[in-house]
């Protein structure tokens, strides 16, 4: 009996293995559709950070206009303040790995991140250390 279970396990195993990885493959955006995306639209949503001095998180509130030159600027809530809205002006562009890069001025602070679908037919940005979830809204 342990002749003919071994080989059924390994073809089960093996196709779900294979199915995990072309559906987690499929998640993510291509370079064309990312382009496609973002080039003269605004992405505007959210990101999880620590409050300061606590460690109750909070969702800061984000806006990146993504100007069809490669020009960019963003807008991000600061949080805990009374400074209200900071904005950043830079450039974006996907680099070789399909991923959607910025680089903020005057810093030169250079950021690129996965895109892919996420719910209600919003989109997450992913990077090491964040995952900021937003929708696009056409124009900038």
């Amino acid at each position: 009996m342990n002749k003919t279970v071994r080989p059924m396990t390994l073809a089960i195993l093996t196709i779900w293995v294979f199915c995990s990885q072309t559906t987690f493959a499929a998640d993510w955006l291509t370079k064309p559709e990312i382009k496609n995306l973002v080039s003269g639209n605004t992405a505007k949503g959210h990101h999880e950070r620590r409050a300061q001095n606590t460690a109750r998180m909070v969702q800061v509130g984000i806006e990146i206009r993504f100007f069809s030159d490669g020009t960019a600027e963003q807008k991000t809530e600061r949080f805990a303040s009374s400074k209200g809205i900071y904005t950043e002006k830079g450039e974006w562009f996907v680099n070789k790995k399909g991923r959607l890069c910025t680089i903020w001025r005057p810093k030169n602070k250079k950021q690129c991140r996965r895109v892919k679908h996420a719910e209600n037919g919003n989109y997450a940005l992913v990077g090491k250390k964040q995952t900021v979830e937003f929708k696009v809204i056409p124009g900038t």
